[in-house]
C-alpha cells in the first residue's frame, strides 16, 4: 500500500510530533513529469523510484507523441496506456494458466492409464 502526499502538507488531524499512520511510513521523493511528489507507504524505496520512473517515461512518451504540454491530459493518457498493458498481461496470463491446466489434466490422465495397465 502506498499513499501519495504532496510535499509540505500534513494529514488532517495529525500533529507532526506524534507518530500517526502516515508520518511513520517510509517517505520517498520522486520526480514525475517535472514535479516532485512525496510517496509515503510500506513499499521499498527503490521500487517506488522504479514505479515513478516508469510513469514519468510513459507521460513523457505520450507528451512527445501527442505534442501535449497539459500535465493532466498526459497523466490520463499514461494511466490508460498502463491499464491497457496490465489488462493485456492479465489476459495473456489467464490463457497460459488455462493451457497449463489442460496439459496437467492430460498428463494426469496418461499417468492414471499407465497405473491401471501395470496394476
Amino acid at each position: 500500500m502506498f499513499i501519495l502526499s504532496l510535499e509540505g502538507l500534513a494529514p488532517t488531524g495529525l500533529h507532526p510530533s506524534r507518530c500517526g499512520m502516515l508520518l511513520c511510513m517510509n517517505a520517498v521523493k520522486v520526480q514525475i513529469f517535472g514535479q516532485t511528489y512525496t510517496i509515503r507507504g510500506e513499499l521499498d524505496e527503490r521500487y517506488v523510484q522504479q514505479l515513478a520512473a516508469y510513469v514519468d517515461a510513459k507521460m513523457s512518451a505520450i507528451a512527445d507523441a501527442t505534442s501535449t504540454v497539459d500535465t493532466q491530459r498526459a497523466a490520463v493518457l499514461a494511466a490508460l496506456a498502463i491499464a491497457d498493458e496490465l489488462h493485456s498481461l492479465r489476459k495473456g496470463r489467464g490463457e497460459q494458466d488455462e493451457l497449463l491446466r489442460e496439459q496437467a489434466e492430460r498428463c494426469l490422465t496418461l499417468v492414471e492409464r499407465a497405473l491401471k495397465q501395470t496394476a
